[in-house]
């Protein structure tokens, strides 16, 4: 699951995720980690990775809808979480 894990941070734009989101990634990267070894067989997990995903602005039409926070120009420090 922690390859999950950084790869959905590494998916994330710098700036959305805080320590607030630790959870929700979580959840995404159970999913995910689930999904990589049952097949990709489950449609409820597929549309459940996809609702989280976006929650996390991933996708290009849910990107518009997730704010960013204001840093001093450091990258996406969340990975340390991880």
């Amino acid at each position: 699951m922690a390859g999950c894990w950084h790869e959905i941070v590494g998916l994330t734009h710098p700036g959305v995720l805080c320590r607030a989101a630790r959870l929700i990634v979580e959840h995404a990267a159970n999913i995910l980690a689930l999904l990589r070894e049952g097949g990709w067989t489950s449609n409820r997990a597929l549309t459940r990775l996809e609702a989280v995903l976006g929650k996390l602005g991933v996708s290009p039409a849910d990107r518009s809808k997730v704010s960013i926070l204001k840093t001093d120009g450091a990258e996406n420090s969340y990975g340390e979480f991880g």
